[in-house]
């Protein structure tokens, strides 16, 4: 079963309780090995962060290359993607650009 955090995971000062259901984490805002979190960063947007051993898989990175890990880089010289006309709104079959 998958492990849920409390209220308490988010540091208020009042916290006295476990932060987990599973009473796996010792501090707030601790990702345990596996899980994940989100976060968001005003200058990069929102941010997933994940534990130790979720880090050191391959699943973890995104293959150079892949759109998963160009979208990561935020490339500013992007070019939008020419759009292809098919047969349905007056172009060739096919899927050519025009």
């Amino acid at each position: 079963m998958t492990d849920f955090v409390t209220p308490d995971w988010f540091g208020h000062e009042h916290a006295v309780g476990d932060v987990d259901f599973k009473s796996r984490a010792s501090a707030a805002f601790e990702v345990l090995t596996g899980g994940y979190a989100q976060k968001w960063d005003p200058e990069a947007g929102w941010q997933q962060i994940t534990g130790a051993k979720a880090q050191k898989s391959q699943k973890a990175h995104a293959q150079k290359g892949s759109r998963r890990e160009r979208r990561k880089r935020q490339w500013k010289g992007w070019t939008p993607s020419r759009r292809f006309k098919t047969a349905d709104d007056g172009g060739a079959g096919g899927g050519h650009p025009h």
